[in-house]
Order: C-alpha cells, then sequence, then structure tokens
C-alpha cells in the first residue's frame, strides 16, 4: 500500500514533466535555425565522418556527441532542437528531486510548474544550443550529489561523477559545477560528519577524473577541449577595470532578468536568499550557492555575455522563490492576519498574476515569433540581424523549386551561410560551395549544362563578403529582409563576365 501510495503521490511530477516537454516540443521548428544551432548541426554530421572533434575546440564537446545519434542530416533542425528538449526534461526532473530533498515535494512542484512557462528556460530549450543542455546537467550533477551526500551511497556517487563529467563537456564554462560535491558536503552535513563524507567526494572526483582520463588521451593532438580560448580570456582580463565590468555585468544582468523572469520572481528569488541566509538553513543555503556559481562567470570571467550564460541558476531561483512564498504564506497563516480561504484566493490570485504573462510569450512563440518580447541583444542575435535565420525558409523554398532541369550550386562566402541554408533543404539536386570552386570556366561550364549557380550572402555579412570584380556578374534574384529591416539574406545568379 504505501508503494502505491508514493507511486499515486508521484503523478503530478510526472504530469509535469509531460507538459514540460509538450509545449516545447510543440511547434519547434517554428522559430528559424540561429546561427550557433547551424554550427552544432555541423559539427554533429562531422562526428559520422570520423571528425567528433569539431566543437570540442569551442568548450562545447558533447553538443555534437548528443545530436549525432539522431542523424540530423534530414529534418535536422527539428530532430536537433527535439534532442536537446529530453536532455532539458531530465533537467526539470532534477529540479524536482533537488526541491523535494532539500525543502519539500511541494515546493519543487511550484518551481517546476512555474519552469514550465518561464519566458527564458521557454525560449532557449526549443533550440539545438549548449547552454540548456549545460543548465539540465548542472541540475542533475546536483541532485545525484545531494543524494549521494545524504544516503551515503558510493554508487549515486559514483553516477554523480559521471554526470559532473558531462556537465563539463556540455559547456568548460561548468567548471563551477565542481565546486557542487564540496559545496554539498560543507553545507548538507554537521562539521562533524564531513570526515564520513570524505570517501564520496573521493568516489565523485576519482570517477570523473577516472573517465576523463581517456578521453583527454583519445583527443590529445586533436583538442583542447576549449581551454586555449578559455584561458586567453581570463589571462587577458584587465584587472584594473574588473571591479567596474563586474558591475556593468550585475546592472546588464538585473535588467536582463527583469525581462525574461520579472521582477515578482526576482524579488522572491531575493527573498528565499536572505530568509536562508538569516534561518541558517543549511540546505536552503546551499541552494542559495547553486543560484550563485554560474555567476563567476557571468558577472566575472567573460568579457562578452549573453542572456542564456546564467541558464544554470534559473532552477535554483525558482526553489529560493517557491521558497520564499511558501515561507512567508506559512508566516501569515500562523498569525492568523487573514482568514485562510482569503489568504488561499490570494496565493492563487498572485500566481495566475505571475504566469499569465508567461503564458502570452509562449502563444507569441507558437505564431508569431517574429513578435517575440526578447531583450535588445537577443532580439538582434536571434531575429534582426545577419546571425538570425529569418528569410532562410523562404530561401530554401525558392531553391528547391528554381532550375528545375538541372542541378543548383549555391555558393557562400561565409560557410555558415550555407550551414544555415542546407537544413531547410532536402534535395538532392541542390548542392553548396564555398568561393573557392569559382572560375569563369566552371561556372560557363555549368551554364552550358542547364545547371545554375547561386550566390547566397548575408546583408551586412557575418565574416566577409564576396567580391565580383571584374570576371563574374551578379544578378540579384531575391531579397530575403528579415524583421525591423537591419539585415537580409540576398540571393544571386553568379555569371562569368565575357
Amino acid at each position: 500500500m504505501s508503494s502505491l501510495r508514493r507511486d499515486a503521490g508521484s503523478w503530478p511530477d510526472v504530469g509535469l514533466l509531460i507538459l514540460y516537454f509538450a509545449l516545447r516540443l510543440h511547434r519547434v521548428g517554428n522559430f528559424p535555425v540561429f546561427i550557433d544551432e547551424a554550427f552544432h548541426i555541423r559539427w554533429a554530421r562531422d562526428v559520422w565522418s570520423l571528425s567528433p572533434f569539431g566543437s570540442a575546440d569551442e568548450g562545447k564537446a558533447l553538443i555534437a556527441w548528443l545530436l549525432a545519434p539522431f542523424w540530423p542530416f534530414h529534418d535536422a533542425l527539428w530532430l536537433s532542437r527535439t534532442a536537446v528538449i529530453l536532455v532539458t526534461v531530465l533537467g526539470l526532473a532534477g529540479l524536482i528531486g533537488l526541491g523535494r530533498n532539500l525543502m519539500n515535494r511541494q515546493i519543487g512542484r511550484a518551481a517546476a510548474l512555474v519552469a514550465v512557462f518561464l519566458p527564458y528556460p521557454f525560449f532557449f530549450d526549443r533550440l539545438a544550443l549548449a547552454d540548456s543542455v549545460a543548465a539540465s546537467a548542472g541540475l542533475c550533477t546536483a541532485f545525484v550529489v545531494v543524494r549521494a551526500i545524504r544516503d551515503r551511497r558510493h554508487s549515486t556517487a559514483a553516477l554523480g561523477g559521471v554526470l559532473l563529467l558531462l556537465a563539463l563537456l556540455t559547456k568548460l564554462s561548468m567548471i563551477v559545477v565542481l565546486a557542487v560535491p564540496v559545496l554539498a558536503v560543507m553545507l548538507l552535513s554537521p562539521i562533524t560528519e564531513w570526515r564520513k563524507s570524505l570517501p564520496l567526494m573521493i568516489t565523485i572526483y576519482g570517477v570523473c577524473s577516472m573517465l576523463a582520463a581517456p578521453l583527454l588521451a583519445v583527443a590529445w593532438g586533436h583538442t583542447d577541449f576549449g581551454l586555449h580560448h578559455t584561458r586567453t580570456n581570463f589571462f587577458s582580463t584587465d584587472l584594473v577595470g574588473l571591479p567596474g565590468r563586474i558591475l556593468g555585468n550585475v546592472q546588464t544582468f538585473v535588467a536582463w532578468m527583469n525581462i525574461y523572469i520579472g521582477w515578482p520572481l526576482l524579488v522572491l528569488s531575493g527573498a528565499g536568499s536572505l530568509i536562508a541566509l538569516i534561518r541558517r538553513d543549511g540546505r536552503a543555503v546551499f541552494v542559495v550557492s547553486l543560484a550563485l556559481l554560474p555567476t563567476i562567470e557571468f558577472w566575472m570571467i567573460s568579457t562578452y555575455i549573453l542572456p542564456r550564460f546564467y541558464l544554470l541558476g534559473v532552477g535554483a531561483g525558482l526553489l529560493l522563490a517557491a521558497y520564499a512564498a511558501v515561507y512567508i504564506y506559512s508566516a501569515l497563516s500562523k498569525w492568523n492576519l487573514l482568514p485562510q480561504r482569503i489568504l488561499g484566493a490570494g496565493a492563487i490570485i498572485c500566481f495566475a498574476a505571475i504566469i499569465a504573462p508567461m503564458a502570452r510569450f509562449i502563444l507569441i512563440a507558437y505564431s508569431s515569433p517574429e513578435h517575440l518580447p526578447l531583450v535588445g541583444l537577443d532580439h538582434q542575435d536571434y531575429i534582426a540581424g545577419s546571425t538570425s535565420g529569418f528569410g532562410l525558409i523562404e530561401a530554401a523554398r525558392r531553391l528547391q523549386t528554381i532550375g528545375s532541369t538541372g542541378t543548383t550550386t549555391v555558393i557562400c562566402s561565409d560557410r555558415i551561410t550555407c550551414d544555415r541554408l542546407s537544413v531547410y533543404v532536402d534535395n538532392n539536386r541542390v548542392n553548396f560551395e564555398r568561393t573557392d570552386i569559382l572560375t569563369p570556366r566552371w561556372v560557363d561550364d555549368q551554364d552550358q549544362a542547364g545547371n545554375l549557380v547561386l550566390l547566397a550572402e548575408d546583408n551586412p555579412p557575418i565574416v566577409s563578403s564576396f567580391e565580383p570584380g571584374t570576371e563574374y556578374r551578379l544578378v540579384l534574384l531575391q531579397t530575403y529582409t528579415r524583421p525591423g529591416g537591419k539585415s537580409s539574406l540576398d540571393l544571386y545568379q553568379i555569371r562569368a563576365q565575357h
């Protein structure tokens, strides 16, 4: 009977996971491919060409290995985004587990319910980016480490070591997660029991190291897993200007989070942190540390910050917000300042007021993604700028119907332009090449064979643009203007000059 009761008590958690997955999967291809997604899909395809370390140089080895088993050659965007969504569902399960083990089941579920609708993770979870995967890996790592410390089981600690390595491979900036086992021991165990927890920590770090060693040996000479890139950024930091940059990053962070999370949740999260510190609640303080860990990179190390860099801390922030809400509700109930019915109704109204704007964001994402209320930098990157995928779907449709009597070769100065177009083109009569292949003789031969040679250019260019000189003549076929009119994708026919 107790087993049945326990199973029945898990159904709301299962329902949250299903709702989370369904909302993210619905019309997941509606938002055009972002430039970084095209990189990840290309690297995943390279894995099948026995080049598995394409993404490792950027410190994101795992993203290519995650997408590759889904065979990202046909419907690549849908498959890649679905793979990421599946991982984020595991991240939500980790969030629920953290809430249940560190606070209580209701707090975990309340945080998870808000996470289902929250625009910040909702937007990024539906893109084939490493950041959502990294955040999910971090939450799962924290949950398993907490269980290992609580239950004192070495098998669970070994699993924690595996997840710790996966988190590091997802994004090198996840190196901050290495502190989680130490923090768990210090904050979740009495000082008198720290020595008993030492073997568990050794197991976690030992398993992580033993699995990393052969991987590093295989990769030796092929990649440094992004260490050079990260080290260069860190040591090139202007220490004199560091305080000013931290202050600027904090101000930017608050402005961005106010848009993506909203001030009610930010206030509740801050209140939860204060309550945890005042009460010296070690479990809640551990959650505070999880919320603060990503800020080490976000506020201090990064010289170029992006809103998605803080995804790791969102789950912990939501737990703290729920923790504060439950504490305030319990205090008001205890003081009998309001009748219980009015207090309950007020809590429901407040919760509905927080969720309502989030639901509107989701509806816009489904129907008119170009109108999504993103922060300024994200609006430029994902919607208005040359890195956006808007215009690519229309251009791909044109490519699949143009030149029906022969083949079409699309030339791109920037390889990433062709990579993004190829995501939408499923036609073996359309080939993508770099400008290196171009010669006037080759263009003439293609023309005489009834084949088309086209040029696809982002305007303004991402890296470089094609200069036809006196050898080629460009005939503009179509301009696909992106929302806002600040950039476009231009399609030309290339002809040799005679």
